[in-house]
């Protein structure tokens, strides 16, 4: 919930959407967090309205379908089935509908820096970049055509990322799919500024 709040202070030019509802997706290696909650028009204080921790990340999906490689269809679509189901209820059970959708960490990021093909990675030229699904799927599609070995050398995508990138981008994607949003907003500000920023203001 900390990333929220470092997300958030990315942000806070945008005061006029302080009201409305934002969805944060965080996709790790192991897991990935998935926090609903506003910025406060009084104090901007974040307030979170629900957040949960999934079993899904960008390590966990590779290990645990991706046995070829590349990966084939089959494998993309039992993948694809698994995060699905695994992030169901939490938007089954959500009556409310985020205005928009902050992503952070590394597979957002690498998103952008490989649709933008940036050979030096630079957060300026990264942080608030807007993704639409259909970018993010044609970023996986891509890759996924690709063997690892082909994916180090992607201009925009860190060798040591390239084994797991797919896993990342497909639960993206599945998060996407359960949304009315076509887009999502990368942020370069999370758990370290929400640490910092929210260490006694955080209210759950």
């Amino acid at each position: 919930m900390l990333s929220f709040f470092g997300a958030i202070s990315g942000f806070a030019e945008k005061a006029d959407s302080s009201q409305s509802p934002i969805l944060l997706v965080d996709v790790g290696g192991g897991s990935t967090e998935l926090v609903l909650g506003t910025r406060s028009s009084d104090d901007g204080v974040p307030e979170i309205i629900r957040a949960h921790s999934f079993d899904i990340g960008s390590s966990r999906i590779t290990e645990s379908f991706f046995e070829t490689d590349p990966p084939t269809f089959e494998e993309m679509a039992r993948a694809r089935s698994f995060i699905d189901t695994t992030l169901d209820a939490f938007f089954k059970e959500n009556e409310v509908v985020p205005a928009g959708v902050i992503a952070v960490a590394g597979t957002a990021t690498t998103v952008v820096s490989v649709r933008d093909a940036l050979r030096v990675y630079n957060p300026r030229k990264v942080h608030g970049q807007t993704v639409t699904v259909d970018e993010l799927s044609s970023v996986f599609e891509r890759l996924s055509a690709l063997s690892v070995r082909q994916r180090r050398e992607c201009v925009g995508l860190e060798p040591d990322r390239a084994p797991v990138i797919l896993g990342g981008i497909a639960v993206l994607r599945s998060v996407m799919d359960f949304l009315p949003e076509n887009k999502l907003v990368v942020s370069e500000t999370d758990l370290l500024q929400g640490i910092l920023l929210g260490r006694d203001r955080l209210r759950v």
